[in-house]
């Protein structure tokens, strides 16, 4: 998910969501953020801000996070 043309947002198969900024690098991210049960991520939204929610069907949870921090603050169950 492209945030600006320069910084973009990724998740998947390896459990983490990273933010990327194309600008100072394309091989290693500026900050990750690790799924704590080791599930895969199916969806990703932002606030455009400091918000993120991911969404994992393993668990059927719906986690949201800070980017300001690496823990999740809230998970939800669906």
């Amino acid at each position: 998910m492209y945030e600006s043309p320069s910084t973009l947002l990724s998740c998947g198969y390896d459990t983490y969501v990273r933010y990327w900024d194309l600008r100072t690098s394309t091989r290693k991210c500026v900050m990750e953020w690790e799924e704590p049960h080791d599930s895969t991520f199916y969806c990703l939204q932002t606030d455009g801000n400091h918000l993120l929610a991911t969404g994992s069907s393993y668990y059927g949870l719906v986690r949201l996070w800070d980017r300001r921090q690496r823990a999740c603050l809230h998970a939800f169950s669906l």
